[in-house]
């Protein structure tokens, strides 16, 4: 009997068996695919990691090092292009630039006294100095009978002193058309003068360009019309070359900069494709865009995987974005 038994379990153990077998491979024959985890997904769209930027933005460095000397705008500042951002200290410098300022107007000078020094002129020169003597001579025996007159006593002091003041500055007059006078005959040589004096002004500027050139390196001048967004610099501290010392940005419109583009997605993004744009400080906020650019460069990760960078330009604004605020890109992959 007790083997009756063991033969009817037996019997049912195999009839069992062979009907779930059928039933998994014939009646749902999708019973054994991989689980739902490991399907396929069907969604068709790639979504992205990215950041907002300006549409035009720079992080902005010295060529020299140096020691802060100006720092004349704030963060949060409106600037124009081609306005002082930063100074640093350059006294010694600074001195050689008015010099060599100096020397090119001394040539430039010379060189338009000796073009503008004609015959005719000579002759207005030395009419003047002929006046400047001959007004020398009236005031100089005017001081003389002052003289006379003062030591017994006929003329005030106030009188003597204006006298004596008259006199000198006669004589400067006279002695400084004497010298225009005297110096008038280059005239008459301007064209073996000129040459030379050509050649000095040209070295004048060339030294000023040199100079100016060196004081550039020490100041820092907005590339562009924008807004000073974060600004790493303090009056008296030392700055390198190698560290920004303030971020510059055109935040009248933003884009949005892609951060987690993989070699294995780059190929799914496409020029001019239609994305739409959330922002995780802004949940309410979706705005629409578009590809407008992708980088042929892949830049190297931490992890080794490089990371292509697309451009997406949106179709409208809004005054809640802010420089680096993270956002999420979703893309159509066909």
């Amino acid at each position: 009997m007790k083997k009756i038994r063991q033969v009817i379990a037996a019997g049912t153990f195999v009839l069992l068996a062979a009907g779930t077998y059928w039933y998994l491979y014939y009646s749902h024959p999708a019973g054994l695919q991989a689980p739902a985890a490991l399907q396929e997904n069907t969604d068709k769209s790639l979504v992205v990691k990215g950041v907002v930027v300006p549409v035009r933005h720079a992080a902005l460095t010295l060529p020299v090092n140096g020691v802060i000397a100006e720092v004349p705008v704030q963060a949060g500042e409106q600037v124009k292009a081609g306005q002082l951002l930063l100074r640093l200290e350059s006294g010694e410098t600074r001195n050689k630039l008015r010099q060599a300022q100096a020397d090119k107007e001394r040539a430039e000078a010379i060189i338009d006294w000796v073009r503008q020094n004609r015959t005719e002129e000579i002759a207005t020169k030395q009419a003047a100095h002929a006046a400047a003597q001959a007004e020398l001579s009236r005031v100089e025996a005017d001081w003389q009978r002052i003289q006379q007159l003062y030591a017994i006593g006929a003329v005030s002091q106030q009188r003597f002193e204006q006298a004596y003041a008259d006199y000198i500055q006669s004589k400067a007059d006279a002695q400084a058309a004497q010298s225009v006078a005297a110096t008038a005959v280059i005239s008459t040589s301007i064209d073996t003068i000129l040459p030379a004096r050509r050649a000095e002004l040209e070295s004048a500027r060339a030294h000023l360009e040199q100079i100016q050139s060196t004081v550039r390196q020490s100041e820092l001048y907005a590339p562009f019309d924008g807004t000073v967004a974060l600004l790493n610099a303090k009056i008296g501290e030392y700055v390198t070359t190698t560290a920004p010392v303030m971020y510059l940005g055109d935040c009248s419109a933003w884009k949005v900069h892609t951060e987690d583009v993989t070699e294995e997605k780059v190929e799914r993004i496409k020029q001019g494709a239609a994305v739409v744009v959330t922002f995780a400080a802004l949940p309410d906020l979706k705005i629409p865009g578009k590809v407008t650019g992708i980088s042929n460069y892949g830049e190297k990760k931490a992890g080794g995987e490089p990371a292509y960078q697309a451009v997406v330009e949106l179709e409208r604004q809004d005054l809640r974005l802010r420089w680096n605020m993270t956002a999420s890109i979703r893309l159509a992959s066909e």
